[in-house]
């Protein structure tokens, strides 16, 4: 499932490639020109059931990723520092 924001706050479109369970998820960041659509790619795993939903959540301008699992996980929500994605916050 492709998720877009900008994580990196570079104000280019980033691509969050996301499967549930054991795939392999993939960040795209966007070096793109004016002419070509480039991305660094990076792996991430998120090993779990949960759904992401994208927004600046913090306030900072730059799109984060809330991680919600509607049965017995807790969500969490992980901040773009625009140099990489941490978790900032659980709820119960």
């Amino acid at each position: 499932m492709p998720l877009i924001g900008d994580f990196n706050g570079d104000d280019r479109t980033d691509l969050f490639w996301h499967a549930p369970g054991v795939p392999t998820d993939w960040l795209w960041l966007s070096v793109s020109g004016p002419i070509t659509a480039n991305f660094d790619r990076f792996e991430r795993q998120v090993m779990s059931e949960f759904r992401p939903l994208i927004g600046d959540f913090n306030g900072d301008g730059i799109d984060d990723i809330f991680w919600y699992a509607a049965r017995s996980e807790t969500p969490d929500a992980s901040a773009s520092s625009g140099s990489s994605t941490t978790p900032t916050a659980t709820w119960a």
